[in-house]
């Protein structure tokens, strides 16, 4: 038996996801413009990191 083959009926359980503020941004980078994704808890009063 493997390691994964014991988590799958826990993963196979459906569970309850906290709501969140979602953003997405786009970040210059040496390979080209990279699309981020910031996920923060709803109503979180925590500021996103600036450049």
């Amino acid at each position: 038996m493997s390691l994964s083959a014991g988590a799958e009926p826990a993963q196979a359980v459906p569970i309850a996801k906290p709501d969140v503020d979602e953003k997405w941004i786009v970040v210059p980078a040496e390979v080209g413009n990279v699309r981020v994704r910031i996920v923060k808890p709803a109503g979180s009063c925590v500021s996103s990191p600036s450049a």
